[in-house]
């Protein structure tokens, strides 16, 4: 398996992985914490900590119940802080389909993996689109799919990392290569 990173200077988070059976590529987060949005999302969130701390302390009778809320809250605090999104990545399987997986944990340490598998029957067009999210455009690459009656039309790549359009542009350009072809037998 070779490992390698297409933009090295502007996008060192972004590294494809070439093996002669899959490839893969792989945003990671490089902020070190579960922490994606802005510093007002987090001032909030231990603004409410101390808040709901403080109605703890002062409303409940000294005693187990007490420590349990001081606990929970204070552990709620530290998941927000502290765990969140390791790595995003997509796996393009050439005969069978595509793999999006979301890696949450700790900055070392990957605790839990959410994946999605999108088999070629099913696969209809790799787009690369945009929305927009506030005065700035966002660029995403989706796959879209033919609708079943448990899953939608559009499943999207990289939903909580959102790299920039040179990385998009990267991971659409090469596994191209990799789909099948609309006049393909294995659809």
């Amino acid at each position: 398996m070779q490992r390698i990173q297409p933009l090295p200077v502007t996008h060192p988070e972004f590294t494809i992985a070439k093996c002669h059976q899959y490839r893969e590529y792989r945003i990671q987060n490089l902020k070190a914490s579960g922490f994606q949005h802005t510093a007002k999302c987090l001032m909030q969130g231990i603004l409410a900590s101390l808040f709901l701390l403080v109605w703890c302390m002062l409303l409940t009778a000294p005693g187990p119940t007490q420590y349990i809320g001081v606990a929970v809250i204070l552990s709620v605090l530290f998941k927000s802080i502290f765990f969140g999104v390791v790595f995003d990545a997509i796996v393009v399987f050439p005969s069978h389909g595509i793999q999006f997986e979301t890696h949450f944990g700790f900055k070392s340490r990957v605790l839990s993996t959410s994946r999605v598998f999108i088999p070629f029957s099913i696969f209809d067009e790799l787009i690369i689109n945009e929305a927009l999210f506030g005065w700035d455009v966002r660029y995403y690459i989706a796959v879209v799919t033919r609708p079943t009656p448990d899953r939608s039309a559009m499943q999207i790549a990289f939903p909580n990392l959102l790299p920039h359009f040179p990385v998009l542009q990267v991971v659409y350009e090469d596994s191209l290569q990799l789909l099948p072809s609309k006049n393909s037998a294995l659809r």
